[in-house]
């Protein structure tokens, strides 16, 4: 059934004191006409300031633009409509970047509609009036379409249209958009009843008069858009007669007196004929394109009836007949003459060829249904695809990944039975294996190589890397020396260790000097730039995981115990250590590794990470990896202003980024020189990491 799209403006202006912008923008390819896709642009803004008039003119000009750009392409229309939003977003990014009068968005509604065949998309942000009747059996269920957009509570300048919403309309569908006021006279106005009962030119005229007959002193504007089914006319051309051939009646005659001779006996008749048949006249031949199935499937069936019957059973039982039908070789003819074994042949040929063409419709028939199923959840699959790219393109990344799930079963469904097919498969493969690397965020790098542990070291034997006075330390336990990295020049230098310091398990650097700690707890103070360690005595009677200094504190994280003790600072050393933590929903053990700005972040090794202030827990998490997480060795992070925590995931070979604020996921590093990162560290001023991976430290960026 054949559907098309009707609009009707509403358009009333009596605001005498012009305190109100609004204003309803049309553009549509006169050319064209209604089968053009379009555009519609609504604004209501509760401020006369000359500001809010060029925002408008700014919307106004690009949606001319892209409209002129977009409106002849035949795309989908969700993925047109998602380019019309992107480049009014970036108008409206340039005109707030540009202007220097500060905007209150709370005044401000703008809202832009796309409508093409039977497709509605809607985006905007600020608060119309709006009513979605969707036609159910003979009554109607009302929506709030623009309820259901996702918008911030506070306006993205960078991306003003952050949610839309596309869908089709059914045949008896109506929209209704309107500026603001509309909500206040929707009763009096009896919006809803006239919409379901009336075309939507006769409700938009019939609510315009209701608004004027009130008499306020204000400005409206509004659209109704609805669907309505397209009725075909019956043909009423009668059908042709055909004409009745001239020799049809002396045709059919001679039809029936030779079926009347073979009823009454086909031995005599087959006689008499050959005995006469020069004196009767010639009966014309039937063309090849009178020959009729019904007809010869009728006669055989009349000839094996006469074959069953004897020919003496149709004389009677009079003795001189039947002699005199001895005499004449009466019962002794045969009822299947050369014409009518040609016929049967014929006939037998016929059905045979009729069956070998039914098969071969079958198989075709079957066949065609397979290949438009094929096609039809190729094409969901596809759509799928397209649709998951938008959600990763919005920051819906949750959705993305059930969308690209989805797409990837439809595929997965697709057989492989011809070439053709198994082509077009494998290239969708290959799109979605593109989409899922992007969602998965997945960067490789190319790090470069500082320092290694000596020769022969034990695999771990390179660990805990610091940074002090712009230098690179970390500890080569198999050699007991600490190692020295200046990142400009790539000098190392190797400090044997003065004490007799054991294991170290972790280490810190502090204002001017380091601090590195052994598995017995003991603490030692490292001189910069001779290397020598000085015991400062000790901070913890168990192994350590990990350890910083911050704001002249340290930290110290003991899994063993469960705990996190802040030390002051006391002489050249730290003081006793007390609890941290005052309200954690997970116990500190099995934790791996600490990093602090002002707050306190925590890792445990099967993978997640919590934030803590003030020793208590705050409702803060990191956003899902693909693959899933399931190791963290260390983390780290700064005060600096680059807003990133990072781990590193030696079950995943791999160095994961999130962003502080809010957890979301940036990036996770991996490159073909890693083998299982354990340690990191970075310089948030310079944008640096710095990782040991199988006794290799390795400099790499910050992304």
């Amino acid at each position: 059934m054949e559907q098309t799209i009707r609009l009707a403006e509403i358009e009333v202006s009596r605001d005498i004191e012009q305190e109100r912008i609004v204003g309803l923008f049309r553009y549509q390819d006169e050319k064209l006409g209604t089968k053009s896709p379009q555009l519609l642009l609504m604004a209501d803004i509760a401020s006369s300031l000359y500001v809010y008039e060029q925002l408008l003119d700014t919307l106004n000009d690009a949606a001319e633009r892209v409209y002129r750009q977009l409106s002849s392409t035949n795309t989908e229309p969700m993925s047109r409509f998602e380019k019309i939003v992107k480049r009014l977003n970036d108008a409206v990014s340039q005109f707030v970047a540009s202007e220097p009068s500060e905007m209150n968005w709370g005044r401000v509604s703008l809202y832009v509609f796309e409508i093409h065949d039977k497709s509605l998309c809607v985006s905007g942000i600020g608060h119309l009036s709006n009513a979605f009747l969707q036609k159910a059996g003979d009554s109607y269920r009302t929506f709030d379409l623009f309820g259901s957009l996702d918008v911030p509570a506070v306006p993205d300048t960078n991306k003003l249209f952050s949610a839309l919403v596309c869908g089709d309309m059914k045949p008896g569908d109506v929209f209704f958009a309107g500026t603001s006021n509309f909500e206040r006279l929707r009763g009096e106005l009896d919006l809803v009843n006239k919409l379901k009962s009336l075309p939507p030119v006769s409700a938009a005229l019939e609510i315009t008069q209701e608004i004027e007959r009130y008499s306020t002193d204000e400005d409206f504007a509004g659209i109704v858009i609805s669907c309505n089914a397209v009725q075909q006319r019956p043909s009423t051309t009668a059908p042709k007669s055909e004409p009745q051939h001239s020799g049809q009646s002396m045709q059919d005659l001679y039809k029936r007196e030779k079926a009347t001779e073979q009823m009454l006996s086909p031995s005599v008749s087959n006689k008499l004929v050959e005995k006469d048949n020069d004196d009767l006249p010639p009966s014309p031949r039937r063309s090849q394109t009178s020959f009729s199935f019904v007809a010869l499937l009728a006669e055989f069936k009349n000839t094996l009836k006469q074959r069953k019957r004897s020919p003496l059973s149709n004389l009677g039982k009079d003795a001189t007949t039947l002699a005199g039908m001895r005499n004449m070789g009466a019962g002794h003819g045969t009822a299947l003459s050369k014409t009518r074994k040609r016929q049967l042949i014929l006939l037998g040929a016929t059905l045979f060829l009729i069956a070998i063409g039914g098969l071969f419709w079958n198989s075709h028939t079957k066949k065609q249904k397979a290949l438009a199923l094929w096609n039809t959840q190729f094409e969901q699959a596809q759509d799928r695809r397209t649709r998951a790219e938008s959600s990763l393109l919005y920051g819906n990344e949750q959705g993305a990944r059930n969308l690209l799930q989805e797409a990837r079963t439809l595929a997965n469904g697709l057989s492989e039975d011809e070439n053709d097919l198994k082509e077009k498969k494998t290239n969708l493969l290959t799109e979605l294996d593109a989409v899922a690397v992007k969602i998965r965020r997945n960067v490789v790098v190319t790090p470069v190589q500082l320092a290694s542990a000596s020769l022969g070291a034990q695999p771990g034997a390179l660990r805990t890397p610091f940074i002090l006075g712009g230098n690179i330390y970390a500890i080569d336990q198999s050699a007991q020396s600490i190692i020295r990295v200046d990142p400009s020049q790539t000098n190392v230098q190797r400090y044997p260790f003065t004490a007799d310091s054991g294991e170290i398990v972790a280490a810190a650097g502090g204002a001017t000097t380091g601090l590195l700690v052994t598995s017995g707890g003991n603490a030692l103070s490292m001189n910069p730039t001779t290397g020598n360690t000085t015991s400062l005595g000790s901070i913890s009677t168990s192994t350590l995981a990990a350890m910083t200094i911050y704001n002249r504190r340290l930290y110290s994280l003991n899994p063993q115990n469960g705990t996190l003790l802040r030390h002051e600072a006391s002489g050249s050393g730290f003081g006793a250590g007390t609890s941290y933590i005052k309200q954690t929903s997970t116990p500190l053990t099995n934790t791996s590794g600490i990093a602090i700005d002002s707050s306190v972040y925590v890792s445990w090794s099967d993978g997640r990470i919590k934030r803590y202030l003030s020793g208590a827990e705050e409702s803060w998490s990191v956003a899902t990896v693909d693959p899933a997480v399931t190791s963290i060795s260390s983390i780290w992070t700064d005060a600096a202003s680059h807003d990133r925590i990072v781990a590193t995931d030696p079950q995943g070979k791999r160095i994961l980024v999130w962003r502080k604020s809010d957890g979301a996921f940036i990036a996770q590093l991996t490159s073909p020189n890693f083998q299982g990162p354990t340690y990191v560290t970075g310089d948030g001023e310079k944008k640096k990491l710095y990782v040991t991976d199988n006794n290799v430290l390795w400099e790499l960026d910050l992304p």
